[in-house]
């Protein structure tokens, strides 16, 4: 089922309105009281990601105009899966340095929080319900209007627009907090947050469009991956149900799992599997051995890219490329 473009957009600009307004973070914010002129520093923020694309949506977010207002990093290497990772000491030691942390949550990378002080940020989904929830309190719409991710939790929530979205507005809100607190930014500066805000929205919509147009005539098709990392694209885009090779990320396939994939595979005529520069293709490879699919690599972490919007499009140059290997 494709969606509706205009609700799509109008229940995005909502999502980023709302949160920006009253639903920062994990909590609501409270006004500070003004630093005063001997408080005030120009120092930028300290900001660590726990994976790449957080660092994506924020970055692309402030745009080049305000990467000056943040020391914008990533603690994991892009090599390395987020799922079943454990921090050493020294990234623990980076993060508690750090004024605000990016996080995914959802199970992802909960040991971010835990391992925070209690005088930084934390910003992140504890659960995809907390959206939900809010939004339909604030609105009481139709849910079938935005079309939100019911169901089992897929972790990957910045491969969703709208997610991604209420994160940017999320984030932007704990930097013009943070900046009013201590007097850190300027009114111009504050007020070009805003702005970019709005901007950041406008892109997220042009993906969501792009999405829309490039996948449409791959309707129900369904795709093969490493792990369950692309159900919120091919739900809201109509594809069909991915065949997974790692029900659970962190397991290996078992000979069943590859059975059923492969058993799919020639059932379907699906012509290629997606593999991920995280994980070994070795499985991937003995299904190729036997079906002649192609291998193609994605890298669900937007190694190469420098913004979020750029990641999205190599995500879906590769679905398509995908399809059209036959």
């Amino acid at each position: 089922m494709f969606f509706n473009k205009s609700r799509t957009i109008i229940c995005l600009f909502a999502l980023i309105t709302t949160f920006s307004v009253d639903f920062i973070g994990h909590r609501p914010l409270h006004a500070a009281a003004p630093a005063s002129a001997d408080d005030r520093t120009t120092e930028p923020l300290r900001i660590i990601a726990t994976i790449r694309p957080l660092k994506l949506i924020l970055a692309e977010a402030l745009g080049d105009e305000l990467a000056e207002l943040v020391d914008l990093s990533v603690l994991m290497a892009p090599e390395v899966s987020p799922h079943g990772f454990e921090p050493t000491p020294s990234q623990m030691a980076r993060l508690r340095r750090a004024d605000v942390i990016l996080y995914n949550g959802l199970g992802l990378d909960d040991w971010a929080v835990r391992g925070a002080t209690g005088r930084q940020r934390t910003i992140g989904f504890v659960e995809v319900a907390d959206i939900d929830a809010h939004d339909h309190h604030h609105h009481d719409h139709d849910h079938h209007d935005c079309d939100h991710h019911h169901g089992p939790v897929d972790e990957h929530f910045w491969l969703d627009v709208e997610l991604v979205g209420a994160y940017a507005a999320r984030c932007i809100g704990e930097l013009i907090a943070l900046g009013r607190a201590d007097q850190r930014f300027t009114d111009e500066q504050i007020e070009k947050l805003h702005e970019r805000l709005i901007d950041f929205s406008r892109a997220v919509g042009k993906i969501d469009d792009q999405a829309r147009q490039r996948l449409e005539p791959f309707a129900g098709r369904r795709i093969v991956t490493h792990h369950n990392v692309f159900s919120r694209i091919t739900e809201r885009y109509g594809l069909g149900e991915p065949v997974v090779l790692r029900p659970l990320a962190v397991v290996e396939p078992t000979p069943r799992d590859l059975r059923t994939a492969i058993d799919t595979i020639r059932r379907e005529n699906i012509p290629a599997i997606f593999i991920e520069p995280q994980f070994s293709s070795a499985a991937a490879e003995r299904i190729r051995d036997e079906t002649n699919v192609k291998l193609i690599e994605v890298d669900p972490l937007g190694s190469r890219s420098e913004t979020w919007s750029s990641f999205m499009e190599s995500i879906l140059d590769a679905i398509e490329q995908g399809f059209r290997a036959d």
